[in-house]
């Protein structure tokens, strides 16, 4: 008995630690054993390991050649198991003369360019990409080379980690984080994807428009199902901010937001006008209106996006051509008017388990 507690407690013991080692990171995405879709130039991949060098810092990982600036790959396969907003850490091994990479998922940029040249040896290595807002399910991830410091275009990538900073708020369909995105500025500009422990949110776009009416857009908000929805701005209210006005497809969704509340950061939300969205991807515009702080700075962190009607599938049906001939164009076959083939195969089913059961209790007597 002793024996049997003490394995119990024993593989309890190791669950728990599992358990503990498993939670480092809710998702972990693997580069290598891939397949790689080319989507510009050329791409060369294969594998390292400890077992083909023992000097090799990392177990397993993709060992590739992307060749040159402005070429890149994608893949699917990035398992997130809950929505929110999820901290990313690259797992990856610098060494003399390697590329510098920028990496994407579902075509946001996460962090900025990874340089994987050390002008060494082999080295474990790892670069936090910031963060990123994800729904559950299935992402993809794109890896774009942006050049070298060194003398070629190699690389040597682990993992992608993902760990959960901020849950998804109960019925949000769609977070669209200002962070992590190109902008298209209409004239002067100034941007920081900003972090700060003394931040209200884990990361947010700082930003500086400097006149009235200069605006930046983005089109990466993507909806997957038609409806209206409600929207919900959340931003980092500051002393000495400036007056926004947010716009989705060119149309007002706010009047004047004043960001300036005279004290230190505090995370706000404020309720814009609900929108009837097509399936797709949309863009998102933040102008300046003007300032009544003395400064145009602005810090955004997201819009939240909540479906509240969807709508309804277009109409597909075939007219009914199923009415049953008459006359001289009835099939020639007989049908029983008051059973229907269905219910003489249900007969016929019936009698054969009645046969089988006389068989078996027969024989049982004999």
């Amino acid at each position: 008995m002793k024996k049997i507690i003490s394995i119990i407690i024993t593989a309890a013991f190791l669950c728990a630690m599992l358990t503990l080692c498993a939670s480092a990171a809710d998702a972990v995405f693997e580069f290598e054993d891939r397949e790689w879709t080319v989507l510009q130039g050329e791409f060369w991949k294969g594998e390292m390991s400890k077992e083909q060098h023992d000097a090799y810092p990392a177990g397993r990982s993709l060992y590739c050649n992307i060749y040159g600036q402005g070429n890149a790959v994608q893949t699917s396969g990035l398992s997130i198991p809950k929505a929110g907003v999820y901290a990313v850490k690259l797992i990856y091994v610098a060494n003399q003369g390697s590329a510098t990479i920028q990496f994407y998922v579902d075509n946001v940029k996460i962090g900025s360019p990874v340089d994987f040249n050390n002008n060494g040896g082999w080295t474990a290595a790892q670069a936090d990409l910031g963060t990123v807002a994800l729904t559950d399910g299935d992402h993809s991830v794109k890896m774009e080379c942006t050049g070298t410091t060194a003398t070629n275009y190699e690389a040597f990538i682990d993992k992608l980690e993902f760990t959960l900073v901020e849950e998804a708020e109960e019925g949000d369909n769609i977070t669209f984080e200002f962070e992590d995105r190109t902008w298209t500025p209409s004239g002067d500009y100034w941007h920081e994807d900003y972090s700060n422990p003394g931040l209200p949110v884990p990361r947010a776009l700082y930003t500086n428009l400097y006149a009235a009416g200069n605006y930046i857009e983005n089109s990466d908000l993507t909806v997957e199902k038609s409806g209206k929805y409600s929207v919900k701005l959340v931003y980092v209210a500051n002393q000495g901010s400036a007056k926004i006005k947010i716009y989705i497809d060119g149309n007002a969704v706010s009047d004047e937001i004043d960001f300036n509340n005279n004290g230190n950061w505090t995370k706000t939300d404020i309720g814009l006008s609900d929108v009837r969205l097509a399936a797709g991807a949309h863009t998102v515009k933040v102008e300046l209106t003007g300032t009544s702080s003395g400064n145009t700075e602005a810090i955004f962190d997201k819009l939240v996006l909540t479906l509240l009607e969807e709508d309804a599938a277009p109409d597909t049906e075939t007219p009914d051509d199923t009415t049953e001939p008459s006359g001289q164009d009835q099939p020639d076959r007989p049908v029983n008017p008051v059973t229907a083939d269905g219910a003489v195969a249900a007969a016929a089913a019936a009698l054969a388990v009645s046969a089988c059961a006389v068989i078996f209790v027969w024989k049982k007597r004999k």
